[in-house]
């Protein structure tokens, strides 16, 4: 086009451009607080703050303290072996106030900790089967529903690996970048490798999903319990150690519930950011499509019309 009307796309391009960019900013902003947000209510779902009016509410709650108890004396008629406490790795219990119904307990008090194993890479028998195998990267602060590789009966049986049931909860335990710490819940019977913690829950009166909850809230934390050596790590015996805030069966159930409400309402938020972000980007390649067009702006034809 002329010069001058190439002066007035360059122009209304970058307008729309800046509007454009204060637009991402905008959605960026966005999905940060969505972030702080879910970070908001992980916090508040473990330290009783989510559940203080519910709890108010309830005419007579049992303590954490006795539930602790029973777990202890079911898990105790439930196995022939005793469950003797390991050390607390000199993790110590934070100093967080809980509601007086709630306590302090550790993993192994509440889940059997068991590691996992992988089969030999050099017998194909062992791979390819029915069984589901979870690596640790696939420990992704997530629903496991599915896994990328199986093993088959035999490369169980010439494994560590152990299956573990629906409802298990697993963190993994390798990693200097994000896996470390990162924590899933399995919605399907699997196994794992070496590199992940499965916590079993031997009775009915643990809630795994309220455990989940608590994992993922303190990602952060378990990433710096593993932190020292050549290649930082947590162990079975950490994770064992780890101070798991605990309340009633009634309050962990009315938390997972709540947590899942308002998740569902970031989940929405979040849909809506992704659809707008494209949105944004398509408008990028339609401005600059029009204005090589010569249909963002009045042509030398047109002098006293904008052409939209």
């Amino acid at each position: 086009p002329p010069l001058p009307e190439q002066r007035r796309i360059v122009a209304k391009v970058e307008s729309l451009l800046s509007e454009i960019h204060a637009t991402r900013s905008r959605l960026a902003k966005s999905t940060a607080l969505l972030k702080r947000f879910r970070q908001s209510v992980l916090a508040a779902a473990c330290d009783g703050r989510l559940t203080e009016g519910w709890r108010e509410e309830q005419p007579k709650l049992e303590s954490a303290d006795i539930l602790l108890q029973r777990i202890s004396t079911v898990r105790a008629k439930r196995s022939s072996k005793a469950f003797p406490l390991d050390e607390d790795e000199s993790i110590e219990i934070p100093e967080t106030e809980l509601p007086d119904s709630w306590a302090w307990c550790r993993v192994q008090q509440i889940a059997t900790v068991c590691l996992g194993g992988t089969p030999s890479r050099k017998k194909p028998e062992f791979w390819d089967g029915t069984i589901p195998w979870v690596s640790s990267g696939e420990v992704a602060n997530c629903r496991i529903s599915s896994t990328r590789e199986r093993i088959t009966d035999a490369g169980l049986k010439n494994s560590n690996a152990k299956i573990y049931p629906a409802g298990s909860v697993l963190i993994a335990m390798i990693g200097e970048g994000k896996t470390r710490g990162q924590s899933a819940i399995l919605s399907i019977s699997a196994c794992t490798n070496q590199n992940a913690a499965g916590l079993v829950f031997d009775t009915d009166n643990v809630n795994p999903e309220y455990v989940w909850l608590w994992a993922l809230g303190e990602y952060a934390k378990n990433r710096d319990v593993g932190r020292g050596g050549n290649q930082p790590a947590l162990n079975g015996r950490k994770v064992r150690s780890l101070p798991v805030p605990f309340p009633s069966l009634s309050e962990q159930t009315e938390i997972v519930r709540r947590v899942d409400s308002l998740f569902k309402i970031a989940d929405t938020i979040e849909s809506q950011i992704t659809t707008a972000s494209a949105r944004v980007e398509k408008t990028v390649q339609a401005v600059l499509a029009k204005a090589f067009r010569g249909e963002l702006v009045a042509t030398e034809a047109e002098p006293s019309a904008t052409r939209h």
